[in-house]
């Protein structure tokens, strides 16, 4: 009866679902880092920081900026690494504001889902930015901005972590890859002398060699806007896509850790590169089980980030605490 028992157990396990929390490997995943399968740590114990759902409804909504810098600097201090351990998201929060007010909303009913390790990636100072720290007051915050607005970012001063370089346009695709590296080698060294983190978002024709310019300019981290692949191509294309700028990484001897890939959350209809929650969450899994350890969530507009949240969860990829 034992037997019988425990291998009736063993043919329910093998049927089952991926789901519930538990990182089932996919036979085409790589085990390429010690971090395989994800155990969802987070290198941060932010608990006596993070507020309670009580005492986050008694406090002011919006800190001031002293506030904020004061509640920041009680925090452990995040490691520098794009994503130090398991899986880490970079949640975009849109400069406009009723889009920003989504992500807001979101993201407090789904703050079990977030860690202390996860980035938001902002636009502008705006009281939605300051109503977020207040919620995850113990995250980095990066600023995303074209080389023309990176005076608006310089001028945020310590109310941000690190100042991401959009790398896209006519003059990145007109020129060859050593205008990039001279340009963002220039950026990087402003963005150092701050003592903040310098990434780059780049969209670049696909011969340039991603780990080169970044190796070459001194940047720290990359978030590739593949977005595409997901989007028009499917899951496994979007995988191999990242999967192959990863080698790239390697073979310029920088860590993999400090690449991700952006997915765009979201189904604004004017969008061709645009997914909705089942795809978006189906390439998270496919990039994951391929080596990308940072996942950069773009838009926010429609109320997709609990279904996505509690997707990624089902797959064993990030669990509520």
């Amino acid at each position: 009866m034992k037997c019988l028992v425990l291998s009736l157990f063993a043919v329910i396990a093998a049927c089952a679902e991926p789901a519930d929390g538990v990182f089932v490997p996919e036979p085409d995943d790589e085990e390429i880092d010690p971090a395989d399968p994800p155990l969802d740590p987070d290198p941060l114990d932010t608990e006596e920081f993070t507020p309670s759902d009580e005492e986050l409804a008694a406090l002011p909504e919006l800190p001031t900026d002293d506030e904020a810098l004061e509640i920041k600097a009680r925090c452990p201090k995040r490691p520098a690494r794009l994503s130090p351990v398991g899986l880490t998201f970079v949640i975009h929060i849109s400069k406009h504001e009723d889009e920003a007010g989504a992500a807001l909303r979101q993201l407090k009913d789904v703050r079990r889902f977030i860690r202390a390790r996860d980035i938001f990636m902002i636009e502008r100072k705006a009281p939605v930015v300051a109503a977020l720290r207040r919620v995850f007051p113990c995250n980095d915050f990066h600023f995303i901005a074209y080389p023309d607005e990176l005076d608006n970012a310089f001028a945020l001063g310590k109310l941000v972590d690190g100042i991401a370089v959009d790398w896209e346009g006519a003059g990145v695709w007109s020129n060859p890859q050593s205008f990039s590296i001279d340009k963002l080698r220039g950026y990087a060294a402003k963005i150092h002398n701050r003592n903040q983190v310098a990434g780059l978002v780049p969209y670049w024709p696909n011969g340039f060699n991603d780990g080169h310019i970044v190796n070459a300019s001194n940047m720290n981290y990359e978030l590739a806007q593949i977005q595409n692949r997901c989007a028009n191509d499917g899951a496994e294309a979007f995988a191999l896509s990242a999967r192959s700028l990863i080698r790239n990484f390697r073979d310029n001897n920088l860590a993999l850790r400090d690449f991700g890939a952006e997915i765009s959350l979201s189904s604004f209809a004017f969008a061709d590169n645009h997914t909705g929650v089942d795809r978006s969450a189906a390439c998270t899994r496919k990039a994951y089980g391929k080596g990308t350890r940072a996942i950069y969530l773009y838009g926010n507009g429609h109320p997709h980030y609990d279904k996505y949240f509690r997707r990624i969860a089902r797959m064993g990829l990030r669990g509520a605490r």
